[in-house]
């Protein structure tokens, strides 16, 4: 069983990189994806976890749910304060940062919720299924009601490759 916080902060470390940072927010800003959904499809296949089809519905109706009522009104609002007339005003860059914390910590709640949820009925294998990976994030893209075009695939394959080992 993973460690309580583990997907949190496997999240952070694999965000860290530049080229995983830039390939998240294509995904999100391009594609329209939940990078959450998206870094526990990666984190899951690199802890070897197997998850069943009922437990990922459930997690993609949480995350759905979460991210219309959290994340993504903090997220319009911070992106707003950049472009409405307010932007130049006295204290909005005090006042954004203090959105974009909140934001940062409504994902934090996400993922520690979303692992949470899998916890308890998860098993764990010895060794790294290589199509786990597509097999989540096919679920995924099952549960968003489309596929991933050439562009979301192709940064897909990025993060895999990110995660990938070196030979």
């Amino acid at each position: 069983m993973p460690e309580p916080g583990s997907f949190w902060k496997f999240s952070l470390n694999f965000y860290s990189k530049i080229d995983v940072q830039r390939a998240c927010l294509r995904l999100q800003d391009e594609h329209g994806l939940d990078v959450n959904m998206v870094l526990f499809c990666s984190w899951a296949w690199q802890q070897s976890l197997h998850i069943e089809a009922s437990q990922f519905q459930a997690l993609y109706a949480f995350t759905q749910q979460w991210q219309q009522t959290a994340v993504s009104p903090l997220r319009e609002l911070r992106r707003s304060l950049k472009s409405q007339p307010v932007a130049g005003a006295i204290g909005v860059t005090d006042f954004r940062a203090a959105v974009q914390a909140l934001e940062l910590e409504a994902e934090k709640l996400q993922q520690h919720s979303m692992q949470g949820l899998i916890d308890e009925q998860t098993t764990v294998h010895n060794e790294v299924e290589q199509d786990l990976y597509w097999h989540y994030l096919g679920w995924y893209a099952t549960a968003r009601g489309e596929s991933f075009n050439p562009a979301a695939t192709a940064e897909l394959n990025l993060l895999k490759d990110a995660l990938t080992p070196a030979a």
